[in-house]
């Protein structure tokens, strides 16, 4: 049983950890417990997105075996597609803002978009298209709020205790979780939301990873 301390969720809808850790809080019917605020640990990467090469092919790749190995349900298809996730993250944004209800449908819709189905979601038909499968028309979106909104969490990420990792969660009582960690360490931080805890061989760097992809 979960108490009623909120959280807040740092994630990109390119790291494939962040894309876990959702599915989990999904699962374990915590959705309503967390607020998911998308940033870019990547935003340098093009639009449309390039099928990764050398050095950036690598990163992923060995990311999503570490994945393989903690979360081994999850069948993640897409093994060389890392898009820009500005576009997205905005919409997200904007969608919780005009349409609450519909904020987390969209924001599994474009996890599973992107690495289930490998769809480019930093092209703009792409998202309108995953966004229309979920209720959602972008034309009645609020998107100049959303886009200050998304700046707003990229600071609040920068900033915070996380040390460029993602997926980062923080409970409103100042404990973080870094990391994808296990299942039981996620219901134990969920249900107390006392504890700090790290782990960075399941997670998603920051600069480390752009000097990769550059």
């Amino acid at each position: 049983m979960y108490n009623k301390t909120r959280y807040v969720m740092y994630g990109d809808l390119n790291c494939p950890f962040c894309f876990a850790m959702c599915m989990r809080i999904h699962s374990m019917g915590a959705t309503r417990l967390v607020e998911w605020r998308g940033v870019q640990h990547l935003p340098m990467l093009p639009i449309p997105a390039d099928r990764m090469q050398g050095k950036a092919l690598e990163v992923l790749r060995d990311e999503l075996e570490r994945l393989s190995v903690t979360e081994p349900r999850l069948a993640v298809t897409n093994r060389y597609l890392r898009p820009n996730s500005g576009l997205a993250t905005r919409i997200i944004a904007a969608v919780r803002r005009a349409a609450p209800d519909k904020e987390w449908r969209l924001t599994l819709a474009l996890y599973r978009a992107l690495w289930f189905d490998r769809r480019d979601i930093s092209e703009g038909s792409t998202v309108t298209d995953v966004a229309a499968s979920c209720g959602v028309s972008l034309q009645t979106l609020p998107l100049a709020d959303a886009f200050r909104e998304a700046l707003e969490w990229q600071s609040e990420w920068q900033s915070g205790p996380f040390n460029g990792r993602l997926p980062a969660l923080r409970s409103e009582r100042g404990a973080t979780l870094l990391g994808l960690g296990t299942h039981e360490r996620l219901k134990i931080f969920l249900a107390s939301g006392l504890f700090s805890s790290r782990n960075w061989n399941e997670a998603c760097l920051g600069a480390g990873a752009k000097a990769l992809a550059e």
